[in-house]
């Protein structure tokens, strides 16, 4: 196994049948080496370590969008189905995966669902996938790579939105910024990254839009973070689901029938993207292929060049020139298309494009008379689940004042009101290199040999002062998504700040205010005073009352109890529900003496870590005649399981 690192750490097709983009080739190629890479290397000991601490995608299910693909029309060429599409039912939009955890059976890591395939995908050619980016001589690959091409269209596609015109032009509210992420994962510094370090930052503080943040990078503002608190505050309602990954049995040859190729092909024809990592200046390339647009035939037996690539579509059909003798030969049919990060006008890709057969994913191959020296282009893939809707629950404004940002670490914590000591809490307290170091750390931390670059939050070198929202909803959700708690609950929150390095600088902690997004109800700590860190750590608490009910299972069912007894006919058809996406339906309920139970939505239940309304009508009236004076509006908040990464 190649020793690096990678992770990537989560409505219909939006491309209409016959609508694809395309940009226009410049004749005029920019040699390679003008590029950054930027992936950086890791032991196969660390490769180990990362690995066992990430969910396994075991079985993919199809979507609308997967299904879609099945009609026949000028753009897919229908394969013979494995099944009738009529009896297959559709996931939902970002439901669509099954996963091993970590000391789970991975069951073989195969796909077992129904799951008809057409011969060719290409995400990139839908709305959802942003134009090809570039990175320029930056180490920004993973960012790139990850946020600007993964989450933006992985989240398009969930959330119904397009990431680019049908002319080509970036939609900037729907494209996320790679420089957010990348400016807090550096250093301060032109360097390589890890992918868990992009991951870390990502499910910390989700990621601003590119018109909230600009995506373009130089050497000088790659040093700078974000100091917008605005900005901030718009990352986290980008936050996936979760981060998973899959893989491809590379020890011998690999063709389209391949487990880990079909369960690939899955994922693509479902509308998402996956990030790899490569060795990209171990690519053999041949413009004998299909259009004659650029392939990679195999990537030779080295370790030059790490890259975070991004495969955005397969065709079964595609020929590369494995073993280059100019001909179609057995084996050489079938490949993936490979999004770059270096613009439109690379040498060696078309329009920001390469395509990877299937065989060059192999340790050997099934092409006669090819190179025998070589390496898998790739093994894992990584995908970052995202979500439909996400609201989070609590908010913490924390202000921070220092001169040196890398040497802060925050923790967040919580209990009930009557502890002292905290429940549950998500930090690291320690000299590393991810933003503040919270809500998820880095996988493997090994920067003994880095020098960071310590300076204010802009770049600078004075004491600067930012107030950055922290999203507790993940604390939260360490302590109670087993149990849940009443609307109305009385917690205890935490924050402490440290300074961990005794070199005279200091961190200081300012003013703390709860925010509650749902109710936009927010209350300030009563301890107003800054209080200052010098190789120390100092803490505030704010004893906050929480409004929703805040449930713990998709298909809980809530009970509300009522100062009266009921009548019951006067409930019917006074009871709705409003769903995060402003849809208001009518639950089933029972109502008893004075307690109403509200059934979970009957498809799906309720969706994770977002908000819904229950309204009680004005005609629902106590066995006394009184009514409602108004309508009753109850939120509610379901946790889904917290999974730990570290």
């Amino acid at each position: 196994m190649k020793k690096f690192l990678a992770i990537i750490l989560s409505a219909v097709l939006l491309c209409q049948p016959g609508i694809t983009i395309f940009a226009e080739e410049n004749t005029e190629e920019i040699p390679e080496e003008n590029f950054g890479r930027g992936l950086e290397s890791m032991t196969s000991e660390q490769w180990s370590e990362f690995k066992a601490k990430l969910p396994l995608i075991t079985d993919i299910k199809p979507n609308s969008i997967a299904l879609s693909r099945t009609e026949t029309n000028s753009e897919n060429q229908i394969q013979a189905l494995a099944a009738d599409t009529d009896d297959i039912q559709a996931a939902d939009l970002g439901d669509e995966m099954t996963y091993a955890y970590p000391g789970q059976s991975t069951g073989g890591a195969t796909a077992p669902s129904d799951f008809p395939l057409t011969s060719a995908v290409d995400v990139s050619s839908s709305l959802t996938f942003p134009k090809i980016g570039n990175q320029g001589s930056l180490n920004s690959c993973v960012a790139w790579s990850m946020a600007y091409y993964q989450l933006t269209n992985n989240n398009c596609v969930v959330r119904g939105l397009d990431a680019k015109t049908a002319s080509g032009a970036a939609v900037n509210q729907n494209v996320m910024s790679p420089r957010f992420i990348y400016t807090l994962i550096n250093g301060g510094l032109d360097a390589p990254t890890y992918y868990d370090e992009a991951c870390a930052a990502i499910m910390s503080y989700g990621c601003p839009a590119a018109s909230d943040f600009s995506v373009d990078m130089t050497s000088s503002n790659i040093r700078a973070w974000c100091t917008s608190t605005d900005v901030w505050n718009k990352a986290i309602y980008n936050k996936p689901q979760k981060i998973t990954y899959g893989y491809i049995d590379t020890s011998a040859t690999v063709n389209s029938e391949t487990q880990g190729v079909v369960n690939l092909k899955r994922i693509l024809s479902n509308g998402y993207v996956v990030t790899i990592p490569t060795f990209v200046d171990s690519f053999n390339y041949t413009r004998n292929t299909t259009g004659s647009v650029w392939g990679c035939r195999y990537a030779s037996n080295t370790d030059l060049g790490g890259h975070a690539m991004t495969v955005v579509g397969y065709n079964d059909d595609f020929w590369v020139d494995v073993n280059g003798n100019g001909r179609q030969d057995s084996g050489e049919i079938g490949a993936f298309k490979i999004a770059n990060s270096w613009g439109t006008s690379a040498y060696h890709y078309t329009n920001g494009y390469v395509w990877v057969p299937y065989d060059a994913l192999g340790s050997t191959s099934a092409v006669s008379g090819a190179s025998s020296s070589r390496s898998p282009v790739f093994s894992d893939y990584y995908f970052i689940e995202p979500q439909k809707d996400y609201t989070p629950l609590l908010i913490a404004n924390v202000t921070l004042k220092t001169n040196k940002r890398n040497q802060v670490a925050v923790k967040i914590g919580v209990s009930d009101a009557d502890s002292t000591t905290e429940k549950s809490s998500i930090s690291v307290v320690n000299h590393y290199n991810i933003a503040f170091n919270t809500m998820a750390k880095s996988f493997l931390v090994r920067y003994s040999n880095k020098s960071l670059l310590d300076r204010n939050f802009s770049g600078g070198t004075s004491e600067e002062t930012i107030t950055v929202p922290f999203d507790l909803t993940p604390v939260i959700k360490k302590a109670y998504a087993s149990t849940g708690f009443a609307a109305n609950s009385t917690k205890k929150l935490y924050v402490e700040v440290t300074d961990d390095v005794s070199n005279g600088s200091t961190v200081t902690l300012g003013n703390v205010t709860i925010v509650e997004p749902i109710t936009g109800k927010q209350i300030v700590c009563s301890d107003t005073s800054n209080l200052v860190a010098n190789n120390s750590s100092v803490k505030k608490t704010v004893d906050f009352q929480i409004t929703p009910f805040v449930g713990h299972s998709e298909t809980q069912d809530i009970t509300l109890s009522l100062n009266s007894n009921l009548q019951a006919d006067s409930v019917s058809g006074n009871i709705t529900l409003k769903t995060p996406d402003n849809q208001t339906i009518i639950p089933n309920y029972s109502a008893s003496r004075n307690k109403i139970t509200v059934y979970s939505p009957q498809t799906a239940g309720y969706a994770d870590d977002a908000k819904y309304e229950l309204h009680l009508g004005t005609p629902i009236k106590s066995l006394g005649g009184n009514h409602l004076s108004a309508e009753k509006v109850i939120y509610i908040y379901i946790l889904d399981d917290f999974y730990v990464y570290w």
